[in-house]
């Protein structure tokens, strides 16, 4: 009798243990469901205040910009919407461990690919700017024939560096050309000859805009300026801000240089926005486009991946 109720009494205990074993676990389980349930709370929070956060800083910057405008017709890098530091920072203290950068630049200081096809025609003036680019960045000018055969309408090749469907096609991934205006300068990694690297060279001095715009000299790097006319090839770093472009020329006399193109002002202006809260991090490209002191609004939103 005495060993059937020690046996019993092992057996209780095996229960109890197992019982509280079992307890923990589900009680385990159960945390680690509560803390999943509220870290996917959080994160949802921090999505929606780093979008408000990015909605006040592009209104900041909109209001930078047309009170630029109502006091300068000119556009440079020493003026308040470039040197602008945000003042966000008042309303921080509502968020979570915040991090926020933003910097306005002007997109008017790069050559717009879209520029290349006029009225259906290939404009030549901006062939030969894109050219030297590309040369002065050790990348081959041929290139530049497989974006024509990007932007024009038609099926036929610009020459045997070029590409249209036919060669895209081919592609393990296929798709088509586009035929028409870029809608953003990420394309041009679609465009054969082009690859990661030679676009991270040219990214700095190019642009995709809406409409056809002039490249302001007074914003514009040494690298873009070089490349708008063989006469400023190694002049570097312009003796700007100029009023306007007939200063630029009378300064550079005796040579003379094709202005058409060229401006002193911008519409285009890109503010890059970077946030990160606690659970969620944000970095937004946001093209901003300055008609007048009324007309001034973003026009396009672009998620950065740099």
């Amino acid at each position: 009798m005495k060993t059937q109720a020690t046996k019993s009494k092992g057996i209780a205990l095996l229960t109890v243990i197992f019982l509280t074993a079992l307890a923990a676990l589900t009680l385990s389980s159960f945390s680690l469901s509560q803390r999943s349930a509220l870290q996917s709370i959080n994160t949802s929070e921090d999505v929606s205040r780093a979008w408000s956060l990015l909605e006040l800083l592009e209104q900041e910057a909109i209001e930078v910009l047309k009170q630029d405008i109502s006091q300068s017709l000119i556009d440079d890098n020493r003026e308040l919407w470039s040197q602008h530091q945000f003042q966000v920072s008042s309303v921080l203290t509502q968020f979570r461990q915040p991090e926020i950068s933003a910097k306005i630049s002007d997109e008017q200081s790069k050559i717009n690919l879209n520029n290349l096809m006029f009225n259906g025609q290939l404009d030549p003036v901006t062939e030969d700017r894109l050219r030297r680019l590309l040369r002065s960045q050790q990348i081959s000018d041929a290139l530049l024939d497989g974006v024509i055969d990007w932007l024009d309408d038609d099926a036929i090749l610009i020459s045997n560096v070029g590409a249209e469907d036919d060669f895209y096609r081919s592609l393990d991934s296929p798709y088509l050309a586009a035929n028409t205006a870029f809608s953003d300068i990420s394309e041009l990694r679609l465009i054969r000859g082009f690859n990661d690297q030679n676009y991270a060279l040219l990214r700095p001095y190019l642009t995709a805009l809406p409409k056809r715009t002039a490249v302001n000299i007074n914003t514009a790097a040494p690298v873009v300026i070089a490349s708008l006319d063989k006469a400023l090839d190694g002049i570097g770093l312009l003796q700007t801000p100029f009023e306007d472009i007939s200063k630029l020329t009378k300064q550079i006399e005796p040579l003379h240089i094709n202005s058409e193109g060229l401006a002193t002002n911008s519409s285009y202006f890109l503010l890059k926005s970077k946030i990160r809260l606690a659970d969620y991090s944000l970095a937004v490209e946001s093209l901003i486009y300055r008609e007048n002191h009324q007309n001034t609004r973003i026009i396009k939103r672009a998620i950065s991946h740099e």
